[in-house]
């Protein structure tokens, strides 16, 4: 009787959640992994931005530059 009731008043969950889905994502990667050519093979696929490694830090360009100017 109650189900009965429920469903009459908010209908089957069935019909409101088909399409549920859960996406998970990892963070907090160790140096390692990105280091690991299995894991960037795969992970390159999925993230293709992912990582980035430069020597030093990647310098921006100054506003002159960026305008065209010298």
């Amino acid at each position: 009787m109650l189900r009965h009731e429920l469903v009459i008043a908010f209908g089957r969950s069935n019909d409101l959640f088909r399409e549920m889905k859960v996406k998970a994502i990892f963070k907090g990667l160790i140096y390692e992994s990105l280091n690991d050519p299995d894991f960037m093979r795969i992970e390159s696929r999925q993230i293709p931005s992912l990582h980035e490694e430069y020597d030093a830090a990647k310098a921006e360009r100054q506003r002159d530059e960026r305008k065209g100017h010298s």
